[in-house]
Protein backbone atom coordinates (compact mmCIF):
# COMPACT_ATOMS: atom_id res chain seq x y z
CA UNK A 1 0.00 0.00 0.00
CA UNK A 2 0.97 3.81 -0.96
CA UNK A 3 0.56 6.41 1.19
CA UNK A 4 -3.33 7.45 1.40
CA UNK A 5 -6.12 6.24 3.26
CA UNK A 6 -7.20 3.40 4.50
CA UNK A 7 -10.81 2.19 6.56
CA UNK A 8 -10.93 -1.05 8.18
CA UNK A 9 -14.62 -1.35 8.22
CA UNK A 10 -16.18 -4.68 10.21
CA UNK A 11 -12.81 -6.34 10.10
CA UNK A 12 -10.72 -6.97 13.32
CA UNK A 13 -7.45 -6.78 11.81
CA UNK A 14 -5.14 -5.55 8.67
CA UNK A 15 -1.63 -6.45 7.57
CA UNK A 16 -0.75 -4.09 5.15
CA UNK A 17 2.30 -4.42 3.28
CA UNK A 18 3.88 -0.87 1.95
CA UNK A 19 4.80 0.31 -1.78
CA UNK A 20 7.98 2.39 -1.27
CA UNK A 21 9.70 4.21 -4.19
CA UNK A 22 13.07 4.12 -4.84
CA UNK A 23 13.53 7.53 -3.63
CA UNK A 24 12.33 7.16 -0.59
CA UNK A 25 14.26 3.49 -0.12
CA UNK A 26 17.55 5.36 -0.60
CA UNK A 27 16.66 8.79 1.33
CA UNK A 28 19.75 10.48 2.41
CA UNK A 29 17.58 11.84 5.86
CA UNK A 30 15.77 8.74 6.28
CA UNK A 31 12.09 7.55 6.29
CA UNK A 32 9.16 8.11 8.45
CA UNK A 33 5.71 6.24 8.63
CA UNK A 34 2.98 7.64 10.22
CA UNK A 35 -0.39 6.76 10.67
CA UNK A 36 -3.46 9.77 11.55
CA UNK A 37 -6.52 7.76 12.74
CA UNK A 38 -9.32 8.21 14.30
CA UNK A 39 -9.08 5.63 16.99
CA UNK A 40 -7.37 6.56 20.17
CA UNK A 41 -6.52 3.82 21.68
CA UNK A 42 -5.80 1.31 18.83
CA UNK A 43 -1.91 0.64 18.38
CA UNK A 44 0.14 0.04 14.99
CA UNK A 45 2.87 -2.08 14.34
CA UNK A 46 5.89 -1.78 11.61
CA UNK A 47 7.14 -5.29 10.58
CA UNK A 48 10.08 -6.13 8.98
CA UNK A 49 12.78 -8.85 8.40
CA UNK A 50 16.74 -8.33 9.38
CA UNK A 51 18.60 -11.10 8.40
CA UNK A 52 16.67 -13.92 9.74
CA UNK A 53 15.15 -12.59 12.10
CA UNK A 54 11.75 -10.41 12.09
CA UNK A 55 11.53 -7.01 14.17
CA UNK A 56 8.37 -5.85 14.90
CA UNK A 57 7.96 -1.75 16.08
CA UNK A 58 5.26 -0.19 17.93
CA UNK A 59 4.70 3.00 16.45
CA UNK A 60 4.45 5.78 18.92
CA UNK A 61 2.31 8.64 19.51
CA UNK A 62 3.44 12.10 17.93
CA UNK A 63 0.92 14.41 19.66
CA UNK A 64 -1.26 14.44 23.27
CA UNK A 65 -4.54 13.12 21.86
CA UNK A 66 -2.52 9.66 20.45
CA UNK A 67 -4.79 10.19 16.64
CA UNK A 68 -1.29 10.31 15.25
CA UNK A 69 1.43 7.27 15.67
CA UNK A 70 5.01 7.65 13.62
CA UNK A 71 8.05 5.65 13.93
CA UNK A 72 11.49 6.37 12.20
CA UNK A 73 12.57 3.04 10.25
CA UNK A 74 15.94 1.86 10.48
CA UNK A 75 18.10 2.65 7.54
CA UNK A 76 19.26 -1.09 7.07
CA UNK A 77 15.71 -2.06 7.44
CA UNK A 78 14.78 0.87 3.95
CA UNK A 79 15.84 -1.78 1.64
CA UNK A 80 13.60 -5.07 2.65
CA UNK A 81 9.78 -5.36 2.80
CA UNK A 82 7.97 -3.50 5.20
CA UNK A 83 4.67 -4.91 7.09
CA UNK A 84 2.18 -2.73 9.29
CA UNK A 85 -0.21 -4.09 11.03
CA UNK A 86 -3.37 -2.91 12.07
CA UNK A 87 -6.58 -3.68 14.62
CA UNK A 88 -9.89 -2.10 15.51
CA UNK A 89 -12.98 -2.16 13.68
CA UNK A 90 -13.64 0.95 11.62
CA UNK A 91 -10.10 1.96 12.43
CA UNK A 92 -10.18 4.43 9.87
CA UNK A 93 -7.05 7.35 8.96
CA UNK A 94 -4.11 8.06 6.43
CA UNK A 95 -1.25 6.17 6.29
CA UNK A 96 1.69 9.26 5.53
CA UNK A 97 5.62 8.31 4.29
CA UNK A 98 7.35 11.21 4.77
CA UNK A 99 11.38 12.35 5.44
CA UNK A 100 11.83 13.81 8.67
CA UNK A 101 11.48 17.33 7.45
CA UNK A 102 8.36 16.85 5.66
CA UNK A 103 6.87 15.22 8.92
CA UNK A 104 7.48 18.43 10.90
CA UNK A 105 6.32 20.12 8.12
CA UNK A 106 3.00 18.00 8.37
CA UNK A 107 2.46 18.62 12.10
CA UNK A 108 3.10 22.58 11.75
CA UNK A 109 0.58 22.98 8.72
CA UNK A 110 -1.50 20.41 11.20
CA UNK A 111 -1.76 22.31 13.87
CA UNK A 112 -1.91 25.77 12.01
CA UNK A 113 -5.60 24.43 10.33
CA UNK A 114 -6.32 23.04 14.04
CA UNK A 115 -4.99 27.11 15.33
CA UNK A 116 -6.94 28.51 12.29
CA UNK A 117 -10.45 26.56 13.01
CA UNK A 118 -10.33 27.05 17.29
CA UNK A 119 -9.73 30.55 16.27
CA UNK A 120 -13.14 31.37 13.97
CA UNK A 121 -14.91 29.32 16.13
CA UNK A 122 -14.18 31.21 19.55
CA UNK A 123 -14.51 34.77 17.26
CA UNK A 124 -18.30 33.12 16.49
CA UNK A 125 -18.61 32.53 20.10
CA UNK A 126 -17.27 35.63 21.61
CA UNK A 127 -19.33 37.71 18.74
CA UNK A 128 -22.55 35.81 19.74
CA UNK A 129 -22.40 36.43 23.59
CA UNK A 130 -21.25 40.21 22.50
CA UNK A 131 -24.59 40.26 20.29
CA UNK A 132 -26.56 38.83 23.18
CA UNK A 133 -25.68 41.37 25.51
CA UNK A 134 -26.06 44.29 23.51
CA UNK A 135 -28.95 43.36 21.77
CA UNK A 136 -30.49 41.30 24.51
CA UNK A 137 -31.92 38.79 21.89
CA UNK A 138 -32.08 35.60 23.34
CA UNK A 139 -31.73 33.98 19.73
CA UNK A 140 -28.01 34.86 20.26
CA UNK A 141 -27.53 33.20 23.38
CA UNK A 142 -29.09 29.97 21.59
CA UNK A 143 -26.67 30.25 18.84
CA UNK A 144 -23.70 30.28 21.28
CA UNK A 145 -24.62 27.09 23.21
CA UNK A 146 -25.13 25.59 19.77
CA UNK A 147 -21.39 26.53 18.25
CA UNK A 148 -20.17 25.36 22.27
CA UNK A 149 -21.93 22.25 21.80
CA UNK A 150 -20.71 21.88 18.21
CA UNK A 151 -16.84 22.65 19.51
CA UNK A 152 -17.05 20.26 22.15
CA UNK A 153 -18.10 17.42 20.21
CA UNK A 154 -15.55 17.54 17.58
CA UNK A 155 -12.79 18.46 20.11
CA UNK A 156 -13.78 14.83 21.93
CA UNK A 157 -14.27 12.99 18.57
CA UNK A 158 -10.76 14.20 17.44
CA UNK A 159 -9.74 14.06 21.02
CA UNK A 160 -8.36 17.44 22.19
CA UNK A 161 -9.95 17.00 25.40
CA UNK A 162 -8.89 13.97 27.23
CA UNK A 163 -5.11 15.15 25.75
CA UNK A 164 -5.04 18.47 27.10
CA UNK A 165 -7.87 17.48 30.14
CA UNK A 166 -6.69 13.95 31.50
CA UNK A 167 -8.72 14.25 33.98
CA UNK A 168 -11.54 14.22 32.47
CA UNK A 169 -11.38 10.81 30.24
CA UNK A 170 -13.65 8.93 32.95
CA UNK A 171 -16.58 11.57 33.01
CA UNK A 172 -19.53 10.63 31.26
CA UNK A 173 -20.70 14.21 30.20
CA UNK A 174 -17.07 15.00 28.28
CA UNK A 175 -17.42 12.01 25.74
CA UNK A 176 -18.07 12.29 22.25
CA UNK A 177 -22.01 10.20 22.52
CA UNK A 178 -22.44 13.09 25.42
CA UNK A 179 -21.52 15.80 23.75
CA UNK A 180 -23.17 14.82 20.23
CA UNK A 181 -26.61 14.36 22.44
CA UNK A 182 -26.37 17.85 23.46
CA UNK A 183 -25.07 19.06 20.02
CA UNK A 184 -28.69 18.18 19.22
CA UNK A 185 -30.52 19.25 21.93
CA UNK A 186 -29.05 22.62 21.32
CA UNK A 187 -30.02 22.65 17.85
CA UNK A 188 -33.28 21.81 18.42
CA UNK A 189 -33.27 24.67 20.79
CA UNK A 190 -32.18 26.81 18.42
CA UNK A 191 -34.20 26.10 15.44
CA UNK A 192 -37.71 26.56 17.33
CA UNK A 193 -36.15 29.99 17.84
CA UNK A 194 -34.76 31.08 14.65
CA UNK A 195 -37.37 29.84 12.91
CA UNK A 196 -40.42 30.86 15.07
CA UNK A 197 -41.97 27.60 15.11
CA UNK A 198 -44.59 29.15 18.27
CA UNK A 199 -46.34 31.92 15.51
CA UNK A 200 -46.22 29.84 12.15
CA UNK A 201 -45.74 25.92 12.08
CA UNK A 202 -46.84 24.97 15.61
CA UNK A 203 -47.27 21.18 15.07
CA UNK A 204 -43.64 20.39 14.19
CA UNK A 205 -42.87 22.75 16.89
CA UNK A 206 -43.84 20.40 19.12
CA UNK A 207 -42.53 17.33 17.76
CA UNK A 208 -39.27 19.14 18.15
CA UNK A 209 -39.80 20.36 21.15
CA UNK A 210 -40.93 16.25 22.11
CA UNK A 211 -37.74 15.18 20.75
CA UNK A 212 -35.36 17.90 22.27
CA UNK A 213 -36.96 16.45 25.71
CA UNK A 214 -36.43 12.95 24.62
CA UNK A 215 -32.97 13.75 23.83
CA UNK A 216 -32.77 15.05 27.05
CA UNK A 217 -33.87 12.23 29.29
CA UNK A 218 -31.53 9.48 26.65
CA UNK A 219 -28.37 11.97 27.73
CA UNK A 220 -29.45 11.69 31.26
CA UNK A 221 -29.75 8.14 31.67
CA UNK A 222 -25.89 8.03 29.73
CA UNK A 223 -24.26 10.38 31.82
CA UNK A 224 -26.15 8.59 35.37
CA UNK A 225 -25.30 5.04 34.31
CA UNK A 226 -21.92 5.53 32.27
CA UNK A 227 -20.27 2.53 32.52
CA UNK A 228 -22.38 1.07 34.88
CA UNK A 229 -25.47 -0.36 32.53
CA UNK A 230 -25.71 -3.53 30.11
CA UNK A 231 -24.25 -2.92 26.55
CA UNK A 232 -27.72 -4.27 25.26
CA UNK A 233 -29.31 -1.39 27.34
CA UNK A 234 -26.61 1.28 25.54
CA UNK A 235 -27.20 -0.46 22.51
CA UNK A 236 -30.77 -0.06 22.51
CA UNK A 237 -30.45 3.99 24.10
CA UNK A 238 -27.67 4.30 21.56
CA UNK A 239 -30.51 2.94 18.53
CA UNK A 240 -33.54 5.35 20.45
CA UNK A 241 -31.15 8.56 19.92
CA UNK A 242 -30.14 7.92 16.34
CA UNK A 243 -33.80 7.61 15.27
CA UNK A 244 -34.70 10.64 17.75
CA UNK A 245 -31.83 12.72 16.29
CA UNK A 246 -32.66 11.42 12.65
CA UNK A 247 -36.91 13.16 13.62
CA UNK A 248 -34.95 16.46 15.03
CA UNK A 249 -33.28 16.90 11.58
CA UNK A 250 -36.19 15.55 9.56
CA UNK A 251 -38.78 18.11 11.70
CA UNK A 252 -35.87 21.02 11.52
CA UNK A 253 -35.89 20.82 7.12
CA UNK A 254 -39.83 20.40 7.40
CA UNK A 255 -40.34 23.34 9.80
CA UNK A 256 -37.80 25.44 7.72
CA UNK A 257 -39.55 24.62 4.13
CA UNK A 258 -42.89 25.48 5.30
CA UNK A 259 -41.53 28.56 7.07
CA UNK A 260 -39.78 29.93 3.70
CA UNK A 261 -43.04 32.25 3.16
CA UNK A 262 -42.36 34.24 6.29
CA UNK A 263 -39.08 34.25 6.37
CA UNK A 264 -36.98 34.45 2.99
CA UNK A 265 -33.69 34.72 3.20
CA UNK A 266 -33.00 33.56 6.51
CA UNK A 267 -34.87 29.87 6.11
CA UNK A 268 -32.64 29.68 2.87
CA UNK A 269 -29.34 30.03 5.16
CA UNK A 270 -30.86 28.01 7.67
CA UNK A 271 -31.96 25.23 5.05
CA UNK A 272 -28.28 25.49 3.74
CA UNK A 273 -26.58 25.42 6.81
CA UNK A 274 -28.95 22.10 7.56
CA UNK A 275 -27.97 20.77 3.93
CA UNK A 276 -24.32 20.75 4.82
CA UNK A 277 -24.44 19.04 8.25
CA UNK A 278 -26.44 16.11 6.49
CA UNK A 279 -24.22 16.21 3.64
CA UNK A 280 -20.76 15.72 5.42
CA UNK A 281 -23.11 13.22 7.64
CA UNK A 282 -24.00 10.73 4.87
CA UNK A 283 -20.21 11.01 3.67
CA UNK A 284 -19.05 10.25 6.82
CA UNK A 285 -21.93 7.23 6.92
CA UNK A 286 -21.25 5.70 3.99
CA UNK A 287 -16.75 6.02 4.16
CA UNK A 288 -16.83 4.61 7.68
CA UNK A 289 -18.65 1.49 6.55
CA UNK A 290 -16.48 1.45 3.33
CA UNK A 291 -19.68 1.71 0.84
CA UNK A 292 -17.87 4.98 -0.94
CA UNK A 293 -14.41 5.04 -1.21
CA UNK A 294 -13.85 8.26 0.24
CA UNK A 295 -11.53 9.22 3.43
CA UNK A 296 -13.02 11.82 5.54
CA UNK A 297 -10.97 13.53 8.06
CA UNK A 298 -11.36 15.96 10.87
CA UNK A 299 -10.49 19.01 8.44
CA UNK A 300 -13.48 18.00 6.52
CA UNK A 301 -15.46 17.66 9.57
CA UNK A 302 -14.12 20.83 11.04
CA UNK A 303 -14.71 22.78 7.23
CA UNK A 304 -17.81 21.88 6.98
CA UNK A 305 -18.56 22.83 10.66
CA UNK A 306 -17.54 25.96 9.86
CA UNK A 307 -19.70 26.60 6.80
CA UNK A 308 -22.55 25.80 9.12
CA UNK A 309 -21.59 28.39 11.59
CA UNK A 310 -21.08 31.24 8.71
CA UNK A 311 -24.69 30.05 7.29
CA UNK A 312 -26.37 30.43 10.23
CA UNK A 313 -24.43 33.53 11.77
CA UNK A 314 -25.74 35.27 7.94
CA UNK A 315 -29.12 33.68 8.52
CA UNK A 316 -29.10 35.64 12.12
CA UNK A 317 -28.11 39.02 10.59
CA UNK A 318 -31.63 38.83 8.45
CA UNK A 319 -33.20 37.32 10.98
CA UNK A 320 -32.06 40.53 13.31
CA UNK A 321 -32.72 42.82 10.47
CA UNK A 322 -35.93 41.85 9.79
CA UNK A 323 -36.79 41.62 13.25
CA UNK A 324 -35.52 45.39 13.13
CA UNK A 325 -37.85 46.44 10.28
CA UNK A 326 -40.91 44.85 11.98
CA UNK A 327 -40.17 46.74 14.65
CA UNK A 328 -39.86 49.87 12.73
CA UNK A 329 -42.91 49.12 11.08
CA UNK A 330 -44.43 49.34 14.00
CA UNK A 331 -43.46 52.02 15.96
CA UNK A 332 -44.69 54.14 12.73
CA UNK A 333 -48.17 52.03 12.91
CA UNK A 334 -48.18 53.30 16.64
CA UNK A 335 -47.23 56.93 15.75
CA UNK A 336 -49.67 56.97 13.05
CA UNK A 337 -52.59 56.05 15.38
CA UNK A 338 -50.95 58.54 18.34
CA UNK A 339 -51.05 61.19 15.37
CA UNK A 340 -55.00 60.51 14.31
CA UNK A 341 -56.35 60.29 17.97
CA UNK A 342 -54.75 63.46 19.03
CA UNK A 343 -56.16 64.87 15.49
CA UNK A 344 -59.55 63.31 16.90
CA UNK A 345 -59.36 64.86 19.44
CA UNK A 346 -58.30 68.18 18.39
CA UNK A 347 -61.31 67.52 16.00
CA UNK A 348 -64.02 66.89 19.38
CA UNK A 349 -63.06 69.71 20.90
CA UNK A 350 -63.59 72.00 17.65
CA UNK A 351 -67.06 71.08 17.58
CA UNK A 352 -67.80 70.83 21.12
CA UNK A 353 -66.03 74.64 20.78
CA UNK A 354 -69.02 75.16 17.63
CA UNK A 355 -71.43 73.33 19.89
CA UNK A 356 -70.98 75.95 22.69
CA UNK A 357 -70.96 79.02 20.45
CA UNK A 358 -74.01 78.43 19.13
CA UNK A 359 -76.86 80.82 19.18
CA UNK A 360 -79.33 78.11 20.17
CA UNK A 361 -79.00 77.13 23.97
CA UNK A 362 -80.96 74.03 22.88
CA UNK A 363 -78.53 71.05 21.32
CA UNK A 364 -79.23 70.27 17.95
CA UNK A 365 -81.39 67.56 16.32
CA UNK A 366 -80.31 64.29 15.84
CA UNK A 367 -79.71 65.00 12.34
CA UNK A 368 -77.77 68.35 13.01
CA UNK A 369 -75.66 66.09 15.10
CA UNK A 370 -75.05 63.77 11.94
CA UNK A 371 -73.78 66.63 9.80
CA UNK A 372 -71.37 67.88 12.53
CA UNK A 373 -69.75 64.80 13.31
CA UNK A 374 -68.92 64.31 9.08
CA UNK A 375 -68.28 68.16 8.62
CA UNK A 376 -64.34 67.85 8.78
CA UNK A 377 -64.26 65.20 5.96
CA UNK A 378 -67.33 66.87 3.96
CA UNK A 379 -66.98 68.19 0.69
CA UNK A 380 -69.77 69.60 -0.05
CA UNK A 381 -73.45 68.87 0.99
CA UNK A 382 -76.43 68.68 -1.83
CA UNK A 383 -80.30 69.54 -1.27
CA UNK A 384 -82.80 66.42 -2.25
CA UNK A 385 -86.22 67.63 -1.34
CA UNK A 386 -86.86 67.37 2.11
CA UNK A 387 -83.40 65.63 2.79
CA UNK A 388 -79.92 66.65 2.15
CA UNK A 389 -77.12 64.53 0.71
CA UNK A 390 -73.56 64.83 2.78
CA UNK A 391 -70.97 63.89 0.33
CA UNK A 392 -68.09 63.52 2.27
CA UNK A 393 -64.08 61.80 1.77
CA UNK A 394 -63.44 58.57 4.14
CA UNK A 395 -59.65 57.86 3.78
CA UNK A 396 -59.24 57.65 -0.07
CA UNK A 397 -62.85 56.67 -1.05
CA UNK A 398 -65.98 59.23 -1.23
CA UNK A 399 -69.31 58.58 0.11
CA UNK A 400 -72.92 59.62 0.71
CA UNK A 401 -74.70 60.18 3.72
CA UNK A 402 -78.57 61.16 3.16
CA UNK A 403 -79.54 63.50 6.42
CA UNK A 404 -83.34 63.78 7.43
CA UNK A 405 -83.28 67.49 7.03
CA UNK A 406 -83.47 70.77 4.86
CA UNK A 407 -80.03 72.47 3.20
CA UNK A 408 -81.71 75.90 5.32
CA UNK A 409 -81.63 74.09 8.64
CA UNK A 410 -78.05 72.76 8.56
CA UNK A 411 -77.10 76.29 7.41
CA UNK A 412 -78.89 78.11 10.34
CA UNK A 413 -77.51 75.65 12.64
CA UNK A 414 -73.83 75.85 11.64
CA UNK A 415 -73.89 79.19 10.53
CA UNK A 416 -71.09 80.41 7.29
CA UNK A 417 -67.66 80.07 10.09
CA UNK A 418 -67.58 75.89 7.71
CA UNK A 419 -70.33 76.16 5.44
CA UNK A 420 -70.57 78.50 2.71
CA UNK A 421 -73.61 78.30 0.19
CA UNK A 422 -72.74 78.57 -3.62
CA UNK A 423 -76.46 77.74 -4.89
CA UNK A 424 -79.48 77.78 -3.79
CA UNK A 425 -79.32 73.70 -3.80
CA UNK A 426 -75.89 73.43 -2.51
CA UNK A 427 -73.25 73.98 0.63
CA UNK A 428 -69.53 73.64 0.29
CA UNK A 429 -66.68 72.90 2.81
CA UNK A 430 -64.73 76.29 3.16
CA UNK A 431 -61.26 74.44 3.64
CA UNK A 432 -61.54 71.69 0.81
CA UNK A 433 -59.49 73.45 -1.97
CA UNK A 434 -62.26 74.12 -4.97
CA UNK A 435 -61.20 76.10 -8.33
CA UNK A 436 -63.64 78.61 -9.44
CA UNK A 437 -63.34 77.80 -13.11
CA UNK A 438 -66.02 79.47 -15.88
CA UNK A 439 -68.04 77.60 -17.57
CA UNK A 440 -70.00 80.47 -19.70
CA UNK A 441 -69.16 83.64 -20.33
CA UNK A 442 -71.61 84.30 -17.59
CA UNK A 443 -71.73 81.18 -15.59
CA UNK A 444 -69.25 79.81 -12.79
CA UNK A 445 -68.44 76.13 -11.35
CA UNK A 446 -66.35 74.80 -9.01
CA UNK A 447 -63.98 71.90 -9.19
CA UNK A 448 -62.81 69.62 -6.79
CA UNK A 449 -61.32 66.62 -9.10
CA UNK A 450 -64.19 64.71 -10.06
CA UNK A 451 -66.47 66.96 -8.41
CA UNK A 452 -68.21 70.39 -10.26
CA UNK A 453 -70.86 72.56 -8.30
CA UNK A 454 -72.61 75.15 -9.37
CA UNK A 455 -72.05 78.81 -8.74
CA UNK A 456 -75.44 81.04 -8.30
CA UNK A 457 -75.39 84.37 -9.76
CA UNK A 458 -76.24 86.09 -6.19
CA UNK A 459 -73.48 84.09 -4.78
CA UNK A 460 -70.78 84.59 -7.23
CA UNK A 461 -69.79 87.42 -5.56
CA UNK A 462 -68.99 85.77 -1.66
CA UNK A 463 -67.33 83.32 -3.89
CA UNK A 464 -64.86 84.92 -6.02
CA UNK A 465 -63.66 86.81 -2.75
CA UNK A 466 -63.02 83.10 -1.27
CA UNK A 467 -61.92 81.32 -4.18
CA UNK A 468 -59.26 82.60 -7.15
CA UNK A 469 -60.18 82.53 -10.70
CA UNK A 470 -58.46 79.94 -13.14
Amino acid sequence: MEAGAFNLGVHQYALVQLSLTQAQRHSVEGLIIAIAKNNIFTDAILHYQQGNLLIKKQLSASTSDNKLLSIKVPDDALLNPLHLSLSGRYLRGELLIYTPIEFAQYIKNTAIKDGVYVGIAALFLLSSILAYLVLQKSIFIKYAALLTSMFLWIAAGEGWLISYFPQLQNLAFFTANSLGLLFFITFAYFSYDYLKLNHYVAKTGLILKYSQWLLLIIWLCYCLSFNQAEPSLYQAAYALALVTCFVVLNTAFISAMRSLPNHGKQAKFYLAALGVFLLCGVISGLSMTNIIDFHVGWTLIKTSSLAEMILLATGLMYWYQNSMNKLINEQKQYNAAQAELISTKQQLAEKEALLITQPSSTPPSPQIAKVIALLDKTLYIKAAGNYCDVIYQDKETVKEALIDTKLQAIEAALGTDKLIRCHRSYLINVRCKFMLTRRTSADYDLVLAQHRIPVGRKYLKDIQRRFSQS
